[in-house]
């Protein structure tokens, strides 16, 4: 590979970089556009054409033909990697020609130099997976300092102000761009987690007129954090978030990081949003415990999960209580519905709001007094929940506001004792009333 690195270094010295219709670049020029890594540099680097000299162009083909010969399709001289997957891009170059190859390892080069291109190419022939960061823009947390979990996920809070072309080291040039408020993004809090895809190379198996047969692997957080691992992550994320912060968190935008192996594939790397509704400020500070506990929390959950004993009623629906923006009344509703998803078998419906009361009271209250407080509360929550099912209105007062708040606190304690709990309550009411125990032996 030495000579690889070497016969880079003396391609770089012919190669242009080209842009239309700003000009043609040498490759020094190039690298330091990629450094600068302002919009206007992001843009060259995402567009310009790399027009490498014949003669050179097939001696570096000539060496990757050989290095890269368990990679290569002998028929249609193809090479398999699973950038196109990973970073988004024509479906075609999927599969680049060994010329195509050639061509991206010189801008490789040329933004990290020879022996830095070289290397990461090297460990993709031995079998190293690609690394990159998925991330995910958050709305309704509130992040002062870094936060990190050992599995491999952060959070940081980008600049709290300055002008857009200030988001430029933390958010794609497309995202800042394409988006007229992007004024909306200072302050906002990211969330970043560790992948690995593979395989980065692989000989293709099918005809040229065929579609591309990659099937990328891709491990978040390696494969530590349950709700990463399922289809619906962005909502199961968010929602564990939500529990141990004790705030509606939610997403607007998630795109990959892909760091150094951006220099291999010739796009700006796309993104995917969400409508953007604003949930208003976080009230507390994102700490370390938050994150630590929404890990445990995501364990805890998917243990639950796999014998169908999750409390997802009650997680769903004070979730939506704690929007910004949700009426008064519609939150009684959520609120209702989620106790009764906990606290009311669906083999009994008798006198329901003695029975959410009871039942619920005795499993928050650790004596008579506070068993007493949270019977009077529920009871007054399940009436105003009542009153908005069947009137469409709640009164705005005071002490209905306070009557939420301490509804919405009882209700998230509730969710998290059933996910802690080993043993699945059993609700007889009698049993409850004369202090017997509450679980299934």
């Amino acid at each position: 590979m030495r000579d690889l690195t070497g016969l880079l270094d003396d391609i770089l010295l012919e190669t242009r970089f080209e842009v239309i219709p700003y000009g043609t670049y040498t490759a020094d020029q190039f690298r330091r556009f990629h450094i600068k890594g302002d919009l206007a540099g992001q843009y060259i680097v995402d567009t310009a054409k790399t027009c490498v000299p014949d003669a050179l162009c097939a001696r570096l083909v000539e060496k990757l033909a050989l290095e890269l010969q368990a990679f290569i399709n002998p028929e249609t001289q193809r090479i398999g990697t699973g950038l196109v997957s990973l970073m988004g891009g024509a479906l075609d170059s999927a599969e680049p020609t060994i010329t195509e190859f050639s061509r991206n390892l010189v801008r490789a080069a040329a933004m990290l130099g020879s022996a830095h291109a070289v290397q990461i190419l090297q460990d993709w022939i031995a079998g190293e997976p690609y690394h990159f960061r998925m991330k995910v823009l958050l709305t309704g947390v509130q992040c002062d300092q870094p936060l990190a979990l050992a599995e491999g996920m952060y959070v940081e809070q980008l600049p709290k102000g300055g002008y857009p072309a200030d988001l430029t080291p933390h958010l794609p040039r497309s995202l800042i761009e394409s988006t007229s408020g992007a004024y909306d993004f200072f302050g906002r809090s990211v969330l970043s987690i560790d992948g690995t895809a593979r395989p980065a190379l692989y000989r293709p198996t099918h005809a040229q007129d065929d579609q591309p047969d990659w099937n990328l692997q891709q491990v978040w957080a390696g494969g530590k954090i349950p709700c990463l691992m399922t289809d619906e992550w962005r909502q199961n994320l968010t929602e564990v978030l939500s529990i141990a912060y004790d705030q509606h968190v939610s997403w607007t935008h998630i795109w990959r990081d892909v760091g150094d192996i951006r220099a291999f594939h010739q796009s700006g790397g796309g993104y995917e949003s969400r409508p953007f509704t604003q949930l208003g400020n976080a009230a507390i500070n994102l700490e370390q415990q938050h994150l630590e506990l929404a890990r445990d929390l995501d364990v805890q959950r998917h243990a639950r999960m796999e014998n169908g004993r999750s409390p997802e009623i009650a997680i769903s629906r004070w979730i939506r209580s704690k929007r910004h923006g949700t009426t008064l009344t519609d939150r009684f509703i959520d609120l209702r519905i989620a106790f009764e998803s906990l606290y009311l078998p669906n083999k009994s419906r008798n006198e329901l709001r003695f029975r959410l009361a009871l039942f619920g009271a005795w499993h928050l209250g650790a004596d008579f007094e506070e068993r007493r407080q949270y019977f009077k509360l529920l009871k007054k929550t399940y009436d105003l929940g009542s009153v908005a099912v069947h009137t469409g209105h709640v009164d705005d007062t005071p002490e209905t506001q306070k009557n939420l708040y301490d509804a919405q606190c009882a209700c998230r304690k509730a969710i998290l004792n059933r996910l802690r709990e080993n043993e699945e309550p059993t609700w007889n009411e009698v049993d409850v009333a004369l202090g017997a125990p509450t679980h299934v032996v």
